[in-house]
């Protein structure tokens, strides 16, 4: 093979997995509604 179809194949491979790492992040969400504590009182924060 030649030297640039490996270097094209190893650097497609490494930008593969940097995407798929960056898919792979959790989201981050919110929470609606009335929250409250164990014992029954609101939480503020």
């Amino acid at each position: 093979m030649n030297a640039k179809v490996i270097s094209l194949v190893v650097m497609t491979a490494i930008a593969i997995c940097m995407i798929v790492l960056a898919a792979a992040q959790p989201t981050p969400y919110m929470t609606f509604g009335y929250i409250r504590k164990g014992d029954g009182n609101p939480c503020n924060k």
